[in-house]
């Protein structure tokens, strides 16, 4: 899902981006109520499921609804998918998402989370008392 992004944007940056609706349809193709898998093998993913709905916004297609509520953990973070790691990385990925679609909803308010990984130099690293990096910080 990620390299048909890069692909995607590419070519539209190029105004070559052919057959939208085939690619709309595959994008659609891995879409579940709690996100997009990055391919037709996998499962739900918070990344996929922010570059697949890049993915259409850039098509000009219909954005769908996605509860992303499954990815959230204790104090507002959120995981990549099930049972994998949280980080403030993937924070970034659902308060893109809860912007994009109007379905999706938190448990937790995540901003104390992120504020959380924020510091003393003003960059955030990737968990709180991580040391700030550049991932996160841009």
């Amino acid at each position: 899902m990620t390299a048909l992004y890069f692909c995607v944007v590419g070519l539209d940056m190029l105004r070559s981006l052919d057959d939208v609706d085939g690619i709309a349809e595959w994008v659609m193709r891995q879409w579940t109520p709690n996100g997009f898998k990055g391919s037709p093998d996998g499962s739900p993913h918070i990344a996929m499921t922010y570059t697949a709905l890049a993915i259409l916004a850039t098509l000009g297609a219909d954005l769908p609804s996605v509860d992303i509520r499954s990815f959230q953990r204790r104090g507002g973070s959120f995981a990549a998918a099930e049972d994998c790691e949280s980080d403030v990385r993937f924070s970034y990925c659902a308060a893109v998402i809860h912007k994009l679609t109007t379905g999706a909803e938190f448990f937790e308010d995540p901003r104390p989370y992120i504020e959380s990984c924020r510091c003393y130099d003003g960059g955030f690293g990737l968990v709180p008392g991580a040391p700030s990096s550049s991932i996160p910080t841009k």
